[in-house]
């Protein structure tokens, strides 16, 4: 029988390197396809969400109801300067509790 010799011991580093650039180059390539791809995607899924709101082309019926409960003080200071006139000086304080927003009804966006 004859030894094997191996003759590629040497090729091996090299063939390893070019596999490897040959699959850098096609993700390079592909990169594009990839990002289109995405793309449509992600326009598929707006687009399956609805129409967005448009200002122009909306109706709504809406009930908004505020409620608040609100504190108001009222200070009068009245002083008299030298020659006898008076002088009136007022501040209110208005302090808000607890204040809401309810909004119902619907809205439509048109095409």
């Amino acid at each position: 029988m004859f030894p094997v010799i191996n003759k590629r011991g040497g090729q091996s580093v090299l063939e390893y390197a070019i596999v490897i650039g040959a699959v850098v180059i096609a993700l390079l390539v592909m990169q594009a396809y990839v990002r289109r791809s995405l793309q449509g995607k992600f326009k598929v899924i707006a687009d399956d969400l609805g129409q967005q709101y448009n200002p122009y082309n909306t109706t709504s019926d809406m009930n908004i109801t505020f409620e608040s409960d609100t504190q108001t003080e009222t200070f009068t200071n009245v002083t008299t300067d030298a020659t006898g006139k008076e002088k009136r000086e007022t501040t209110t304080n208005t302090t808000i509790f607890n204040e809401t927003q309810t909004r119902q009804g619907s809205e439509t966006v048109g095409l």
